[in-house]
């Protein structure tokens, strides 16, 4: 995910997840705080929990990417350089 500036009056929101390169191990950490503060006491996470989810979501990107591409070409295109143009 992107940061986003919902206020100006307020910081922007920093990108997280793989926007922000984090580690598998400082998601994790975010996580945990998120899920055991405030009074929160779900059930926490660990590293090969959202190893597992970074792999499903990066799979998922893909899978997306090219079955996009496959039905956004036009008969007889080799190429998806207009997609490429629409999308910039």
């Amino acid at each position: 995910m992107v940061g986003g500036d919902a206020r100006p009056e307020y910081a922007v929101m920093n990108a997280v997840g793989t926007d922000n390169k984090l580690t598998p191990e400082e998601i994790t950490a975010i996580i945990n705080y998120e899920k055991t503060s405030w009074g929160n006491n779900a059930k926490t996470v660990n590293p090969e929990e959202v190893k597992k989810i970074i792999a499903v979501i990066s799979l998922f990107t893909v899978l997306t990417f090219i079955y996009s591409t496959r039905y956004l070409l036009r008969p007889g295109e080799n190429d998806a350089d207009h997609i490429k143009q629409s999308i910039l």
